[in-house]
């Protein structure tokens, strides 16, 4: 028995050893399998352990929020659970929100956020991402309450979806089910009468119970909160520009055909572009080359304007040109190959998610040989191309990364274009 004993514990600590990221698992009470979730990568951060309420406070009805199985059982009326912290000291301002939601028939609840505790009553401060299946159009599950509808119901009861809200500026985008169900910008002037506190500030995160007969599950609640000061790399990245001039970059002094005009100043830690002389555009090339990587920027074009961001560029401008023409009957998020083979992707619907006067921000992948580029226009992807060996025949296998301002247009001559925040990341093959 004594020999039996030391090999199970020897058994044991080899597991402990072998082991040691292993998080705990169990069976939720709808039979999925549920992770106890203390830490992620990639900075997301954990709001509901799956174990208690830690880090919440309940309003009015204590019962209406319990913990069972690793999930968090939102019944009863009339209640809030508000995350009170440690994380960030519960305020977000730009994050990317995520959970994961199963809601029974007749079910009706909310997640808030840029809100804050109250110990009675509807939350008066920030805006409500309505959790429901069965309610009218606006309040239907992804929809902004009185703000922003989303129709038809992308989620279906007794199932569990994913429910994402991404928050940058004024800028909102809630996903359901990796679906964009609602895009919403707050106008300068917005006004709810009665809810003066609706507006895009900072704030923490809130589980509404509405109705007594509501039963809805959450679980795998996350947040990961963006960085807000200017020219920050996330992790991972390096800052192509410094915010205050352009260092790192020059204007591209070779375009057949295209011509070498454009000014190029930094105005309000933005680099801005625009012809000069009157009609007469071109190129910002960074002084460094990039083969697969991802790159990162923001974008402001005045109407009407044509631009672009130009990938793998070679010494005579041969590449990949992702479009921001930005006037009537332009294409935003088109694939064109200058001097070589024209427009090998169109992209007709991307000048939908283009917000005027306004920042736009802009992720794109450019990998392999023939090379995929990937474009994800204010957190929604709009282009998804592969080259061919024909239609990436002439193009550099790597190059610099160019800023564009194109020439001729009719009263082009006093429009911008402007790009900050950019970010790139070496791809490894």
């Amino acid at each position: 028995m004594e020999r039996n004993m030391k090999k199970i514990i020897a058994v044991c600590l080899l597991l402990s050893l072998i082991l040691p990221g292993c998080k705990e698992s169990r069976e939720a009470g709808d039979g999925s399998v549920t992770h106890a979730p203390d830490a992620e990568p990639d900075g997301w951060q954990v709001l509901f352990n799956g174990r208690d309420l830690t880090g919440w406070e309940v309003s009015e009805t204590p019962g209406s929020f319990t913990v069972k199985d690793g999930v968090l059982v939102v019944h009863g009326g009339r209640s809030h659970l508000f995350y009170t912290g440690p994380v960030e000291n519960a305020d977000f301002k730009d994050f990317e929100f995520t959970a994961k939601v199963k809601t029974t028939p007749g079910s009706n609840s909310g997640i808030y956020f840029h809100t804050e505790y109250q110990q009675t009553g509807w939350p008066k401060k920030g805006y409500e991402s309505q959790v429901n299946i069965t309610h009218s159009d606006s309040q239907k599950s992804g929809g902004l309450y009185d703000a922003a509808k989303v129709y038809p119901a992308p989620a279906e009861d007794n199932q569990w979806y994913t429910h994402d809200i991404i928050v940058r500026g004024k800028h909102v985008i809630v996903k359901i089910n990796d679906k964009t169900v609602v895009d919403y910008t707050e106008a300068d002037n917005v006004n709810f009468p009665g809810w003066p506190g609706r507006r895009i500030s900072s704030g923490t995160f809130a589980i509404q119970a509405h109705d007594p007969k509501s039963l809805v599950y959450i679980k795998d609640i996350k947040v990961r909160p963006l960085k807000t000061k200017p020219n920050q790399p996330p992790e991972g990245f390096v800052s192509l520009f410094n915010g205050a001039d352009l260092t790192g970059w020059k204007r591209h002094e070779n375009l057949p055909g295209h011509g070498v005009g454009g000014k190029w100043t930094v105005e309000e830690g933005a680099i801005a572009g625009m012809q000069d002389p009157p009609g007469k555009g071109g190129f910002l090339t960074t002084l460094k080359e990039f083969k697969n990587f991802e790159l990162l920027l923001e974008t402001k074009i005045d109407w009407p304007f044509d631009s672009g961001v130009f990938l793998r560029v070679g010494p005579e401008g041969k590449s990949h040109q992702v479009t921001i023409d930005y006037r009537p009957g332009g294409e935003i998020g088109g694939i064109y190959c200058p001097w070589t083979q024209a427009f090998v992707h169109h992209c007709p619907e991307g000048i939908n998610h283009f917000r005027r006067d306004d920042w736009n921000a802009v992720r794109i992948i450019c990998a392999g040989e023939p090379a995929r580029i990937h474009l994800w226009l204010n957190d929604t992807l709009i282009t998804d191309f592969q080259h061919t060996d024909e239609t990436t025949a002439g193009i550099p296998q790597q190059g610099t990364i160019c800023l564009q301002v194109h020439p001729g247009g009719k009263g082009h001559e006093k429009s911008k274009a402007r790009f900050r925040n950019i970010f790139v990341r070496q791809i490894t093959e």
